[in-house]
């Protein structure tokens, strides 16, 4: 290309080019980099005063940043030579250095332009192939302090809440940034998994690591120790962990150090949300949680017992079905005929519209590939063809998402499988409603989403062939309890 027409153009001639420098910069493990004085000390107030402050770098032909590694020193010069840089080879670590770099240089446009290109690399990145790398940037951009706001670990987090947090390896957040993430979860109001348990675990653990890193006798074996008393969720509900009286003893040595890093982190998990065998069996014979949050969540477990509103009865409406569903005499139990292979809805005939919580299930007597559970408002939900059929229903599916308005979200709920129970949990609050799902026992988050929820409802699936439901009220028995 002929020179002349583009400044940018031509000035990128000038960039790392013998020819036309006159100072070299040495960056990390000594690579170097060819400059012109001019140049740098025009576009940066921090190069002028080194190059033209009468001192000794004033007068001689190398710059050293040993701290700075070439990638990110090449973005630096490369904005300062042509106001951008170049998309090549861009990884989020070269990124994050460069953006460090920027606010060494005090080149505040350079550093809006990374956040920008950060956002887009992460937002297109479908295949995941640099998220385990996020929460070490993380680290780096929190260091030792929890910032208030900053634009860098703000968009990081961000996408960190994107990532299972079971995934996350224990040790790649510092404690800074693991409270950073924590701090950002609750400010927007984001659940970092599908169930309170999973969120203790991570965090006692994550305490636990902690605890071994900073303790230089390696005998006690912290975290390992407090792993075999914290077992996964998924091994909790198929009974494959057993905790020995003498893993418990074990943490014996170490307990008040994990507790004491344990304990500030407990502001950011909902322990009342835990379910109750876990709380008896697992977390309160490690001794590690303080009492008073113990005793807090079985009050709140035997209220919400207490406070739920019994419904005298639920039956399937036989005037609001799907034309080919069949529903039992007494009214219970809803089936699809053989051969329907498209969904048909039901809802049921009894209303829910007094403030209030209420609570009822949905066994899963036969599952179909596409299955949903939850409730719906008063129009025309059975009749694919209304407008009310997406808009009027907030509802579950067997593949873990919920839908309203047609719209899909991850719920990371497990599959339904024959003889799943599906709970509902409906607050018919005054001025919002909410719900939340428990599948076998253990209970899921509120949808956050659904803010649209009108004042009067009723239960509602979905199902074909081979789908057979069953709708079950929570009857309480003589004490009062459920």
């Amino acid at each position: 290309m002929s020179r002349g027409l583009s400044l940018s153009i031509d000035l990128q001639l000038l960039f790392n080019n013998p020819k036309y420098s006159d100072v070299t910069i040495i960056c990390a493990k000594s690579v170097k980099l060819h400059c012109y004085r001019a140049i740098l000390a025009a576009r940066s107030e921090v190069f002028d005063r080194l190059l033209f402050n009468g001192m000794k770098e004033s007068f001689e032909q190398e710059i050293k940043f040993p701290e700075i590694n070439a990638q990110a020193m090449k973005i630096i010069l490369e904005f300062l030579y042509t106001g951008d840089f170049s998309n090549e080879d861009l990884s989020l670590k070269f990124l994050v250095d460069a953006y460090f770099a920027a606010d060494f240089f005090q080149l505040l446009n350079l550093q809006d332009h990374i956040i920008n290109k950060l956002e887009e690399i992460l937002s297109n990145n479908s295949e995941n192939s640099e998220e385990d790398i996020l929460p070490e940037l993380l680290t780096k951009a929190v260091r030792d302090e929890i910032p208030n706001s900053d634009p860098l670990a703000d968009l990081l987090v961000k996408y960190i809440t994107k990532i299972p947090l079971e995934t996350i390896p224990y040790g790649s957040l510092s404690s800074p940034a693991f409270q950073f993430l924590l701090i950002y979860c609750a400010k927007e109001k984001i659940s970092l998994a599908n169930n309170q348990y999973t969120i203790f675990r991570y965090i006692a653990l994550h305490a636990a690591n902690e605890v071994e890193q900073e303790d230089s006798d390696d005998e006690f074996n912290v975290f390992m120790k407090t792993e075999a008393c914290l077992p996964s969720l998924d091994k909790f509900l198929k009974k494959e962990h057993v905790i020995t009286p003498k893993n418990i003893n074990d943490l014996t040595s170490f307990r008040t150090k994990l507790s004491e890093k344990l304990t500030p982190m407990l502001d950011y998990v909902n322990i009342k949300l835990i379910n109750g065998g876990i709380l008896v069996e697992i977390i309160e014979p490690l001794e590690i949680v303080p009492t008073d949050l113990i005793i807090e969540a079985y009050r709140y477990k035997v209220k919400q017992e207490m406070t739920i509103r019994e419904i005298d009865d639920f039956t399937w409406d036989i005037n609001v079905c799907g034309p080919n569903l069949d529903i039992s005499n007494d009214g219970y139990t809803v089936e699809t005929p053989n051969g329907l292979i498209s969904n048909e809805r039901v809802r049921a005939s009894q209303p829910i519209m007094n403030i209030g919580l209420y609570e009822w299930d949905i066994i899963i007597e036969n599952p179909s590939l596409s299955d949903w559970v939850g409730i719906c408002g008063e129009g025309e939900v059975t009749n694919f063809n209304s407008t009310d059929y997406y808009s009027e229903v907030w509802i579950l599916g067997s593949a873990g998402q919920v839908s309203n308005n047609g719209l899909l979200i991850d719920y990371g709920s497990p599959p339904f499988w024959e003889g799943t129970k599906v709970r509902v949990h409906l607050n018919m609050g005054k001025r919002e409603r909410k719900v939340a799902f428990s599948i076998n026992g253990v209970k899921y988050p509120v949808v956050m989403h659904w803010d649209n929820i009108p004042a009067k409802v009723y239960p509602l699936v979905s199902l074909k062939y081979p789908g057979k439901f069953k709708i079950q009220i929570l009857k309480k028995d003589s004490d009062g309890l459920i």
